[in-house]
């Protein structure tokens, strides 16, 4: 099974879209791998293993 780090590569390379939303997307709209941006709390999230994860990210 792809790691969460593989499914978010994955979705920009193909997609390059993340969803922006102000809360969690509902538990039946999420499966492992799911990216989205809070914009409330100014965080990129995913979900892993069935709980929701911040992504940490590194400016270059």
């Amino acid at each position: 099974m792809p790691t969460t780090q593989a499914r978010i590569r994955e979705a920009w390379e193909e997609y390059r879209i993340v969803r922006r939303v102000s809360s969690d997307p509902d538990a039946d709209d999420r499966v492992n791998g799911s990216v989205w941006y809070r914009t409330d709390l100014d965080e990129l999230r995913a979900q892993e293993a069935g709980a929701v994860v911040t992504v940490d990210t590194t400016a270059v």
